[in-house]
């Protein structure tokens, strides 16, 4: 009876979120629904940072397995009997998941781009020593890089060749690899462009300063890595220490909360350790 009972339940659930389901579905269907113009913007940026990363995959089929999964988590987390936090982190996985992920994979693929622009403008100059041409210049090199900006320099010759002006192709580089470094790069190479100026010796200039701005950036991270050990610390030590104290003794903290007098020092305290915490980060976070 009561398996019966369980079944009759789990059926009610499933045949809900079915309808539920059904009904959002042919909400975001309509023409002039808002729900529509975000899911479609939803998948634009899907696509677009998949195709920066190279993925066959589409947006839509990442959209149409989380449309899928949602319904599947809410009946997973009743069935199991899911507490609710337990639940919201579920949904937030399956609704926030793919975009956490792929803002991983670009911000990795960026900072590769990062360190690669040296060498880039290196080779790049040697390369237009031998030949003044900037086109075959980007192919020689692209043959010498690896990894993602090797990727993107043959995007680069490739839309060369299919008639895009030099100028166009690495402003559409510069669109794709969002990068300080990168650029640098870029603009000093269409500054050398514009001006008719020596362009190897620019490149050279340029790959030089940025050398000097990646040693400078790991002095500061070398000086600062204490100082935000400490930050760590202060931001995490009054929570862990409250926790350990109330989990010895649940009326530990009473003097605090019962009366006006406590819970006014308990809200100063709060106010101190954010004040804190805020102020260590301004300080720690140092721009080159």
């Amino acid at each position: 009876m009561i398996a019966g009972m369980a079944l009759l339940k789990c059926a009610c659930l499933a045949a809900g979120a079915f309808c539920a389901s059904t009904i959002v579905v042919a909400y975001a269907h309509a023409p002039d629904s808002p729900l529509r113009v975000r899911w479609l913007r939803y998948l634009q940026s899907l696509d677009r940072s998949l195709t920066i990363l190279g993925s066959e995959t589409k947006g839509r089929t990442i959209g149409r397995i989380q449309l899928v999964l949602v319904p599947i988590a809410l009946f997973a987390s009743v069935a199991m009997r899911l507490s609710a936090g337990r639940t919201v982190v579920l949904m937030l996985a399956v609704v926030f998941g793919p975009r956490l992920w792929l803002a991983r994979k670009l911000t990795k693929r960026c900072e590769r781009i990062e360190t690669d622009v040296t060498s880039f403008l290196v080779a790049l100059a040697n390369s237009l020593k031998a030949s003044p041409s900037l086109g075959k210049a980007f192919t020689r090199v692209e043959q010498v890089l690896s990894g993602p900006l090797a990727a993107e320099l043959r995007t680069v010759t490739r839309d060369i060749r299919l008639g895009a002006s030099i100028e166009q192709a690495l402003l559409a580089l510069g669109a794709r690899a969002p990068s300080p470094s990168m650029d640098a790069a870029l603009t000093g190479i269409l500054i050398g462009r514009q001006v008719g100026g020596n362009l190897p010796e620019i490149l050279e200039t340029t790959a030089a300063t940025l050398r000097d701005i990646e040693r400078l950036n790991g002095i500061v991270k070398a000086k600062t890595a204490e100082g935000k050990a400490q930050m760590y610390v202060i931001a995490l030590a009054p929570p862990l220490v409250f926790y350990a104290f109330d989990s010895l003794n649940h009326k530990y903290f009473d003097p605090l909360t019962d009366n006006l007098l406590g819970i006014l020092l308990l809200a100063a305290s709060c106010v101190f350790w954010i004040s804190a915490v805020i102020l260590a980060k301004s300080i720690l976070t140092v721009d080159v």
